[in-house]
């Protein structure tokens, strides 16, 4: 992943073409990236328990019970695109996200490996 988004900043984009220097670990770490993303996994996780969408039954477990999941895919798609849209009305700055996608790439993957470990 790092490799492509890197590679996409060149001017060539080119996967031929290694992008030379590599960023160093502090141009990749960001306390305020790191808690966008943080803020980000809330957010869906929210949308996830809020009460929309079917609820379905997922396999059958070794104690023979089932566990039920929620499916608001769709749900919370919309509520972000409204969240967007209105964000984008009251001078929202998308071009962050283009400006730092390394670094929340970096924060992205710090997390899904802490909470990898952390539940594994």
């Amino acid at each position: 992943v790092f490799y492509l988004l890197l590679v996409c900043r060149t001017e060539q984009a080119s996967a031929l073409s290694p992008p030379w220097p590599l960023p160093s670990f502090r141009s990749l770490w960001s306390p305020q990236d790191f808690a966008l993303v943080l803020a980000w996994l809330a957010f869906q996780a929210l949308l996830y328990r809020l009460p929309m969408g079917k609820i379905t039954e997922g396999s059958l477990l070794r104690d023979h019970s089932r566990l039920q999941y929620r499916i608001n895919g769709f749900y919370a798609m919309l509520v972000t695109a409204l969240m967007v849209g209105a964000g984008l009305t009251g001078g929202l700055n998308l071009s962050y996200i283009y400006d730092h996608i390394l670094q929340l790439a970096f924060a992205a993957t710090v997390l899904a490996f802490s909470l990898s470990v952390l539940l594994y």
